[in-house]
């Protein structure tokens, strides 16, 4: 016969949305609160945002291994690197693979005053979708559905540019040059502007693309984080 206490939790973690048996994503991922993780809809594990208006907030994710959410800690080494370098306030930001959003959400809560997000796919679309209106980021938010070739290809129509842009693609399918060559080609990041990219460690990135320079690249695990920039008008690149 179970004692009173484990059937008092069975019944809270009923009532908050908790599964036992899975570990949640903390500040240090892997460490969760008697190995559980809330869920929300969709089978989604959630994670939350670090930082900014939003700081706290928990957003919903597909569980399995369909969409990669940024772990957490490596999203707070990528965004102290670009606000003490560039910044995010009043930037206007593209999420390209944009998963479920922990990454372009992120930088409207640090202060991006615009964000487009391009995902394929139509699970973690609509989980993407389900995120922002939960956050009441409808009216600062576009959705794209379709693949990131198209999208930058329709953006580049609408004569508009970002001054940051996130990349993070599938692993080990060349990706990430493929959309720095179509940012440059199409010319939808502004002077001054950065792109910050996640790939597998082993991913090979160039050095230049077009007017995209590489900055600086991490290595965290099995993941490397690079940071381009293109040059302001008229300034000389080192």
């Amino acid at each position: 016969m179970q004692s009173l206490a484990v059937l008092t939790l069975q019944a809270l973690l009923e009532r908050t949305g908790f599964t036992h048996g899975e570990r949640a994503e903390t500040a240090l991922p892997g460490r969760g609160l008697w190995g559980i993780t809330r869920r929300g809809p969709y089978g989604a594990a959630v994670v939350r945002i670090i930082a900014g208006t939003l700081g706290g907030r928990r957003l919903d994710r597909l569980s399995g291994t369909s969409t990669r959410p940024t772990p957490e800690r490596v999203r707070e080494a990528l965004f102290s690197r670009i606000e003490a370098r560039f910044g995010i306030r009043d930037r206007d930001v593209l999420d390209l693979f944009a998963g479920t959003g922990a990454l372009g959400i992120e930088a409207l809560s640090r202060g991006a005053s615009r964000l487009v997000c391009v995902e394929a796919g139509a699970q973690a679309r609509r989980v993407l979708a389900a995120n922002i209106s939960k956050l009441g980021l409808e009216d600062r938010a576009e959705v794209m559905g379709e693949d990131a070739a198209k999208a930058m290809a329709r953006l580049s129509l609408r004569g508009v540019r970002f001054g940051g842009v996130m990349l993070d693609p599938p692993y080990g399918k060349g990706l990430a040059e493929e959309a720095l060559a179509d940012l440059d080609r199409l010319d939808l990041v502004e002077p001054g502007g950065w792109v910050s990219v996640e790939v597998a460690k082993d991913d090979p990135l160039p050095e230049k693309a077009g007017q995209l320079g590489l900055l600086r690249q991490d290595t965290y695990g099995d993941t490397k984080l690079a940071l381009y920039a293109r040059p302001l008008e008229g300034e000389v690149k080192s």
